[in-house]
């Protein structure tokens, strides 16, 4: 319960954050195709049953995200997802990509894995100066700042 609190007063105080400028960044999806890797032998895998599972391939997405031009206050970025786990914490570049990860398609609708993501971009005292949200919706749609931008 107490978790679920933390999460929630996350959730409320980045509302009030500013999106960051879309003309400044660029997000490119990554589709590939993988094969799910099979539990461990001595370990139960609550989320796909007990059973034997088969080798199936599921498509699997990274997202790179390009920052185009540097403000002048930016200085870090903390990408944290919906479950509460801090990412990474970088130093704002143009010249390397913010990737990340996001894992099987399938995992992130139905929410067994991360489905948001929280890019939040911070000045030198730690001062939040604004935001990137991506969200991979339960029936597949992909939001980038809650705006539609296709499906996976």
């Amino acid at each position: 319960m107490i978790f679920f609190t933390i999460i929630n007063n996350l959730a409320v105080s980045q509302d009030s954050l500013p999106y960051r400028p879309e003309d400044n960044y660029e997000v490119r999806l990554e589709y590939d195709f993988k094969t799910r890797p099979f539990p461990e032998r001595d370990k139960i895998d609550y989320y796909h049953g007990n059973g034997f599972p088969e080798a199936s391939v599921l498509p699997y997405l990274v997202v790179r995200i390009h920052i185009k031009g540097l403000l002048p206050e930016d200085h870090k970025v903390r990408i944290t997802n919906n479950q509460g786990n801090i990412s990474s914490s970088l130093k704002t570049s143009t010249e390397k990509p913010i990737v990340i990860d996001m894992g099987f398609t399938e995992d992130m609708k139905e929410k067994i894995t991360p489905n948001k993501y929280l890019l939040t971009f911070l000045g030198k005292k730690r001062k939040r100066l604004n935001k990137i949200t991506l969200e991979v919706q339960s029936d597949g749609t992909f939001l980038i700042n809650d705006i539609e931008n296709g499906k996976l």
